[in-house]
């Protein structure tokens, strides 16, 4: 029992250091990003703007640059509202699929059955979804903001409520409490009257505090520029914040508008009718990047504000970005969907996501198991019928993308210990340091393979000392495994072949057949990058 309790003791403790180390990474991880962050909103002279970045469906950090107001000196913040533009779309996004799961749509029906302003024939609700109506509908993929627009009707027509108030609903199973349903509620009585006083009161004071928008005049000057149309429609009008679209994100993940199969049909690329794949799913921009599934969306009101929105499901990291000017999209061509031709996501992704796992230092404890075991030495209690149990603590280095090393530490209690109880004590102690290649990434885990070679410490101890001894052996090791990227960690699993024999010649457990002992070991571990 006493053994039990210390092992689950060391185990909590290595547990505990690694989350903190892991933690650390994470944080300067951060702190570097907002370097970037600062000189490219200077380079590209963005009055303000507002970040919020999330890992493991948790803000890791949210806050803002420079200011929402620049004559009245009102910094930038995590709660400073802006028109989100083109990330509305996201939102009739859930809108139109909660529609789908309810049985209440079939995107493959005709979109002139809700409105008339997409006059190709033979154009679906599809089609217009996945910006594949122009011309003949699904041959091509031109991103068309105004023509998403026209799902509106749609919306509207299997909600059976007006877009602004689906969209209410929406912000408030959110919990957005900062976002507002369009920049026209003050002047329109028809619009405001879907409300009660109390909602109203609260959509006023969030546009009261709007950010104000600005634009370059023709000598590179930072001036006041007039607000975008203040209307809402399914393509664009939501006011949010980055800490209220870092609720929208956790929400999302929590499957809170609709069901995880749903949401992954949104997030994976569309077709055209020549089976070619687009940069484009179900409202959402999607890319694979060194193979791994990256959704986003952009957003942009020519010379007055900016949006974007990232996420990579794979790794729980997500990255918001709002500005009061177009400085975050108007120069780059995120509409043809890379957004690595953003220099903002580019950054983003190289920061957080390339080095996490690609490169560093890294900690890794395992259980497993070993099978298959083969020894000439004298085994009394047929030990190598029966599966032992394996602790191991490794940690290493990866140099690059590709190879690096790990040493590793294996205790196997028990080892020689079986069905006569003969043997006392046994124990098994390995030692050795490997070389590892990671081999191409898969979209849901990477392979690897490893070899290298060791040392193997063994004691025996049986009841009456017949063959009580210790021996060191030379050992080689070869195998390989698996990453798959988690919520909160790296986990593994791997398969690895050990052979041991004298080092040389001392006294030792007697040999029945030769020198040597042999198993496979299969384990499950959780890797901790430093």
């Amino acid at each position: 029992m006493r053994r039990i309790a210390s092992r689950t003791f060391l185990l909590t403790f290595l547990l505990l250091v690694c989350e903190h180390a892991n933690s650390q990474g994470l944080n300067d991880q951060v702190q570097l990003f907002q370097r970037y962050v600062e000189a490219l909103r200077r380079q590209l002279k963005i009055p303000g703007l507002s970040v919020a970045v999330l890992k493991d469906e948790r803000i890791t950090w949210e806050g803002g640059f420079g200011f929402q107001d620049i004559e009245q000196r009102i910094p930038a913040t995590a709660d400073t509202p802006y028109p989100i533009a083109s990330i509305t779309k996201t939102f009739s996004s859930a809108l139109l699929l909660r529609c789908v799961e309810r049985g209440l749509l079939d995107l493959d029906t005709p979109i002139a059955r809700y409105t008339s302003a997409i006059p190709e024939p033979g154009a679906t609700v599809r089609h217009v979804f996945t910006h594949t109506s122009e011309g003949v509908p699904g041959r091509t993929f031109r991103y068309n903001g105004d023509r998403y627009a026209s799902l509106t009707a749609v919306v509207e027509a299997c909600s059976g409520s007006s877009i602004r108030e689906t969209f209410r609903e929406i912000l408030d199973r959110a919990a957005m409490q900062d976002s507002v349903p369009g920049h026209d509620l003050e002047g329109n009585t028809a619009a405001a009257s879907l409300f009660d006083n109390v909602t109203l009161d609260r959509y006023r004071q969030t546009l009261a505090r709007l950010a104000t928008p600005y634009k370059m005049d023709s000598r590179g000057r930072t001036t006041r520029a007039s607000y975008p149309p203040k209307g809402v429609n399914a393509s664009a009008g939501l006011i949010s914040t980055a800490h209220d679209l870092a609720l929208y994100d956790q929400s999302l993940s929590a499957q809170l508008f609709v069901n995880s199969a749903t949401q992954q049909e949104a997030w994976s690329p569309g077709t055209t009718t020549a089976g070619q794949p687009i940069p484009y799913g179900l409202g959402w921009f999607v890319q694979d990047i060194q193979g791994e599934r990256v959704v986003w969306h952009y957003g942009l009101w020519g010379e007055s504000f900016s949006s974007l929105l990232l996420k990579v499901p794979a790794r729980a990291l997500t990255l918001v970005l709002l500005a009061n000017s177009d400085g975050l999209s108007a120069k780059f061509p995120l509409a043809a969907g890379d957004v690595t031709v953003s220099p903002f996501a580019a950054a983003f992704l190289r920061i957080f996501r390339d080095t996490e796992g690609a490169q560093g230092w890294f900690v890794s404890p395992s259980v497993g198991a070993t099978f298959a075991t083969k020894t000439g030495f004298v085994d009394i209690d047929d030990a190598t019928r029966n599966n032992k149990t394996v602790f191991a603590i490794s940690g290493g280095r990866l140099t690059d993308r590709r190879v690096g090393f790990e040493g590793e530490g294996a205790w196997l209690p028990g080892f020689f210990g079986g069905d006569t109880g003969l043997v006392r004590h046994s124990r098994v102690l390995t030692i050795t340091g490997q070389a590892i290649l990671r081999l191409p990434r898969g979209r849901l885990f990477e392979p690897y393979g490893s070899i290298g070679g060791g040392a193997m410490f063994i004691r025996m101890e049986d009841v009456a000392d017949v063959f009580t001894s210790s021996s060191v052996l030379k050992t080689a090791v070869a195998g390989g495994g698996v990453l798959v990227p988690g919520k909160k960690w790296t986990w593994r699993a791997d398969l690895r072949y050990f052979r041991s024999e004298y080092a040389k010649p001392q006294p030792a457990i007697p040999v029945i057949n030769d020198r040597s002992l042999s198993f496979w070991r299969g384990s499950v571990g959780i890797v901790f990058h430093l």
